[in-house]
Order: structure tokens, then sequence, then C-alpha cells
């Protein structure tokens, strides 16, 4: 059975739903809320876990539960729609390996590029964003993804910015 041009939209479109809930309930580590984006028997591949997605949904509450917030995450959708009764679905962190970095070392990088750059640990006071993660992009890695550009030249390419936005007449920078 061939799908009409509508139908095949509105399967991406219920499949997208379904991405987004589960995201949401991530981001309120709602566990019911994740749970409710696959079917009870489903398996779960994360590439660091694989397994069934009802163990992976309470691992991943118990394990975001230690920080004080949690991640909004952009992911990036891959559906295909087989049939009248058959889709598939993949989400795929994207992004650059070499820069799961810390705030510190972040900086510490830009510093090698704008040397009079200074950060500063503030001594008291807590910094409230308290995530501490590392993303894993070996999902979208194992299918030959490299990103075309470095952190090196993401960190030049934004000083080139800054620097034609900070000498126009318009800028508040």
């Amino acid at each position: 059975m061939t799908l009409s041009a509508q139908a095949r939209a509105d399967a991406h479109e219920q499949i997208r739903q379904v991405a987004a809930r589960y995201s949401h309930g991530v981001d309120r580590l709602n566990e019911a809320v994740m749970k409710s984006a696959y079917w009870p028997d489903a398996i779960d591949d994360h590439g660091v876990f694989v397994g069934n997605a009802m163990d992976f949904c309470a691992m991943v509450v118990a394990s975001h539960r230690s920080f004080d917030s949690t991640m909004h995450c952009n992911f990036n959708h891959l559906i295909d729609i087989t049939s009248a009764t058959r889709a598939k679905g993949e989400i795929y962190n994207v992004g650059l390996s070499e820069a799961n970095l810390s705030k510190q070392e972040l900086c510490e990088v830009i510093q090698q590029f704008v040397p009079e750059f200074v950060f500063v640990e503030a001594p008291v006071g807590k910094d409230p964003d308290q995530r501490n993660y590392i993303v894993s992009n070996e999902k979208i890695e194992r299918t030959g993804f490299k990103p075309e550009y470095s952190l090196e030249r993401g960190i030049q390419e934004l000083i080139k910015g800054y620097t034609m936005i900070k000498n126009n007449q318009y800028a508040n920078i």
C-alpha cells in the first residue's frame, strides 16, 4: 500500500510530536512523559545505552536528578515512512565531540585567540547553571558524519563576526 503525500506528511508530524514529547520529558525530568514516547517493549539505542526504553527513561531521570537544572536539547530528526504501517525514526545529537569542554576549558581555548580575554571564577556564590554532562555524538559519527568546522575555526569566525559588528554604527557591543 502506497501512502499519499498528505498521509506521509501526517506521519512525519506525528513522529516529530513523539520526539518533542520525549525531549520535553527529559527537560522536565518527567519519566512518565518520556515513557509515553515509546511502545512498552521498545528498544532504545543511545550509543552509550542499548536496551529496554522504559529502563532507559528511568536511568535518565535518576542520573539527571543530580543536576540543579536540566538541559534543553535540540536534535536532528530523520524520519523514514516505509509503508502505511511502518516507519522508522532516528534522533541524533549533532555536534563536535572535541568541543565537549567545561566552561573553564572553553575559556582557555578562547584565550589562545584573544590573549586579553580574562575569565574569573567567582570565589563566592554558586553558578545557577549546574549542568555537567558530555554529549555523545557517537551515533551520528558512526554514519560517517564529521563536522566541517573545528572549535578553533568556530571561535575565529565568531571573533571576525564580533569585530564586524563592533565596527558598525548600529552595534551595541
